[in-house]
């Protein structure tokens, strides 16, 4: 075992200095060619086309084109491999203007783009994909936000410093509730909080094949509103042989990770089957910010001819002690890894499994009709301590006692129901694709709290368990959608939607202040594009965009704050709560973009312009649970340059780099937390989000012999995140300093008796850099959250 504070391994900086070094194999000619649809003569654009001697492999352009570089000396065989068609290899003998044909088959692993939800490579969408080896690549023992900091526009913190645990995203200076995020294409946002509890889904990415990140509104046309952008995640393990895999690692801050997988492949040509087990604990970099998850994932999956059934349940309980609160600077200084919540117990607990049907039926050759049906089921609780807790508020009777307050603690429960249907219907038309569909759901929630214990004089009405608030609060949402994607030529791509949303909240038997409403939202969006083939490699993009996103349930009006709700509702007459304070956001969204591609280097740029009204920002001061009071502001701005690049540099490094610069601001937006005393921050930089995220990585996978048989690995990438107004006053002292960390990884694969075996090294933050991801304001005061000084993973992978 390594201490956290050892120096960096001289042999692993040895190793990755060797690899960026190392002559490569020698290359004579290129083989070049194109893959087709054997039935029908259309190209294949994204098929990958590998050498099975070298390790390296292409994908192939928009006319199924491909040029991958041939080694000078043979045999070698060539691979194809495409979703939904059956593999390809052969010998090659010539080396120049092949033709692959692969046959269309439905088998395990075919990819079902759902449209909806997930952006093409025609359609005039600013996105960026990860592939499944990427996320094998990068995916170790950190949360999902981690994992995805290193695509444009994102920034990702976790409260426990060291990625696990509670951990969360932005995309272009839009929070994680902005940002909508699908698996399947099931939303899995919460439809009152709009959050999303990446902790509830550990180790989820061990069975995903691919990420798409949308920036910008988007192609989603159902679930949550997603002003900031669209995560989308493809979870279909399945595979065409058997398979299995067992991963363990361990590191800094008794981190530990276990995975065990497998698939059965195809069953007698109808069945295959996935499972999958985890376990991640670690005791995370601050004091007392441990998290403890379990997780599971199970599938099968039918093929009937035209027809593909797959289930999925997948989950898993965890246990995480709180570390949400930030520290000041001066406490930072005595103790960098300290914890506000010091109370043994003040705990989360929650288990939310999930289980999804998805149908995909082609009716014919232009037909097809998808359908999804979802429940989502989530239950747990959470424990605090709560000093100088007024008895009121806890609603006991304090009569006679002579102290009003005390220290207690209280556990405060959910129990939620989410489900619904999601039916859409492509037809393939000669020049385009038309797709409708819907969305129905439903989510029932009952959230009650407790008092566990009080320290010293209690009321005389006290009993451990009293029930001091209770309500439901439900959501009913309704959404049709068409989206017409038209090419009237080879070279111009146009596309057209049209989005409505009817959603309702509705509360119910609110025990403490009899609050019971409905408030409905009904939003009509349409969005526009269009995408120009300037060349076989060069193409633009330009596409316009209008939507609307309702405010949470608690930002209506949040039952445990036990404010009066008079300050909720512009209508409160006859105890009819009625018309809230709080506005839906709206916004109008603008693209523009350039993408380049050929064999070995890609490059994409775009702007963009966002222009909100009402949006919902931190308003100033916090509640009972450290959260931001919101409010609307009046019109505000988010524009912006994102710009990435990949460089294949030989047939073993890769680099790639991005860059994103924003600038964020108010262009009307008077503050009235105190309304004795107005603030006007018009002109202002809206909070919580960096000006300036850089990310440049290197990448080594060097072959040791002539079969490829033995890798040696190796990589760096780094990672720039500017200052951070931490309020809305753009105020110097209430900012997080600007920081560069650097990651290192050093490594080696190869096969014993027919199995795979890997094994790495993840050094992070290998500079040691003491730095603060993100933070808060409280009376003029600056809390933040530290991140980890430098640390490390060990990774063994083994399978077949």
């Amino acid at each position: 075992m390594f201490s956290n504070s050892f120096s960096i391994p001289k042999i692993l900086l040895s190793v990755i200095l060797l690899l960026c070094s190392t002559s490569q194999v020698a290359y004579a000619l290129d083989i070049t060619g194109r893959v087709e649809n054997a039935a029908t003569g259309e190209p294949l654009e994204a098929a990958t086309v590998g050498l099975l001697s070298t390790g390296r492999f292409v994908i192939s352009d928009a006319s199924g084109k491909f040029t991958i570089p041939g080694p000078d000396t043979g045999p070698y065989q060539l691979t194809v491999s495409y979703v939904g068609y059956a593999p390809f290899k052969m010998v090659l003998v010539a080396t120049t203007d092949l033709v692959l044909k692969l046959d269309p088959v439905v088998l395990p692993g075919e990819e079902v783009i759902v449209t909806t939800t997930r952006a093409t490579a025609n359609m005039p969408i600013t996105h960026s994909n990860m592939t499944q080896r990427e996320i094998d690549r990068d995916h170790a023992a950190q949360d999902v936000p981690m994992l995805l900091a290193r695509q444009p526009g994102v920034l990702a913190y976790s409260d426990a410093g060291n990625g696990t645990g509670y951990t969360y995203m932005q995309i272009r200076g839009f929070e994680q509730r902005k940002v909508g995020v699908y698996l399947n294409g099931v939303p899995l946002n919460d439809p009152l909080s709009h959050s999303v509890y990446w902790v509830d889904l550990a180790d989820i990415m061990e069975s995903a094949t691919d990420v798409q990140i949308q920036r910008g509104v988007g192609n989603s046309l159902y679930g949550a509103s997603a002003p900031g952008g669209v995560v989308s995640v493809e979870l279909d393990p399945f595979g065409i042989t058997p398979k299995f895999r067992f991963t363990t690692g361990s590191g800094s801050y008794h981190t530990q990770k276990f995975s065990l997988e497998g698939t059965s492949g195809l069953i007698d040509n109808t069945y295959a089957v996935y499972g999958r087990f985890s376990r991640m604990v670690s005791d995370g970099y601050r004091d007392l910010s441990w998290s403890d998850a379990w997780s599971y994932f199970v599938g099968i999956a039918r093929y009937d001819g035209n027809v593909r059934n797959r289930f999925y349940a997948f989950g898993g309980p965890e246990r995480v002690h709180a570390s949400w609160d930030g520290i000041t600077k001066a406490q930072m200084l005595i103790n960098r890894r300290a914890n506000p919540y010091t109370y043994e117990h003040e705990t989360d607990t929650f288990n939310q499994p999930h289980y999804q049907w998805l149908t995909d039926w082609s009716i014919n050759d232009r037909l097809t009709l998808h359908n999804t049906a979802f429940y989502v089921k989530g239950d747990g609780f959470f424990i605090q301590e709560k000093l100088g807790r007024s008895f009121e508020e806890l609603d006991l009777d304090t009569t006679g006692l002579g102290v009003t307050s005390g220290d207690v603690v209280v556990q405060r429960s959910l129990d939620n129901d989410f489900f619904g249907i999601v039916p859409r219907l492509e037809w393939a038309h000669t020049k385009g694709r038309l797709t409708v569909g819907g969305e129905l759901s439903r989510h029932t929630g009952y959230h009650f709290g407790e008092v566990l214990s009080i320290a010293g004089p209690a009321p005389i009405d006290f009993r451990a368990g009293h029930d001091y608030y209770n309500y439901d609060v439900n959501k009913t949402t309704a959404t049709w959608f068409a989206q017409e994607l038209y090419s009237p030529s080879d070279r111009l791509h146009l596309m057209m939607a049209l989005q409505y949303q009817w959603k309702r909240y509705e509360q119910r038997n609110d025990r403490r202040n009899g609050v019971d409403y409905n408030v409905d939202y009904s939003f009509l969006t349409p969005r526009v594009g269009a995408m120009v083939d300037i060349t076989e490699k060069v193409s633009s993009y330009v596409n316009f965009s209008l939507a609307q996103h309702e405010p949470t349930s608690s930002e209506v009006y949040d039952p445990q704050d036990f404010e009066d709700p008079r300050l909720f509702f512009a209508d409160s007459s006859g105890g009819v709560y009625s018309e809230p304070f709080m506005q839906p956001e709206k916004m109008s969204n603008v693209e523009l973009g350039l993408r380049l591609r050929t064999r070995r280097f890609n490059f994409a740029i775009n702007g963009f312009l966002q222009s909100l009204t009402n949006e919902i920002v931190p308003g100033g001061g916090i509640d009972q649970d450290g959260n931001p009071i919101r409010a609307n502001a009046g019109k505000s701005v988010h524009r912006g340059i994102e710009a990435e690049a990949w460089f294949n540099a030989s047939s073993s490094i890769d680099l790639s780099a991005n860059f994103t610069i924003t600038d964020n601001y108010f262009k009307e937006y008077v503050e009235k937390f105190d309304p004795m005393n107005p603030v006007d921050y018009s002109g202002n930089t809206i909070s919580s989000f960096p000006g300036l995220i850089g990310n440049a990585a290197i990448t080594v996978r060097h072959p040791m012999n002539q079969r490829g048989s033995v890798m040696l690995l190796g990589g760096a990438s780094v990672r720039h995140v500017g200052k951070i107004y931490l309020d809305n006053s753009q105020t110097e002292d209430l900012t997080t300093a600007p920081y560069t960390v650097i990651n290192l990884r050093g490594g080696v694969a190869f096969e014993m008796k027919g199995q795979r075996i890997q094994l790495e090294v993840l050094v992070y933050n290998a500079t040691n850099q003491l730095y603060s991801t993100f933070g808060y304001t409280y009376a003029s005061t600056a809390y933040l959250w530290p991140a980890a000084e430098r640390n490390y993973f060990i990774r063994l992978r083994t399978g077949w």
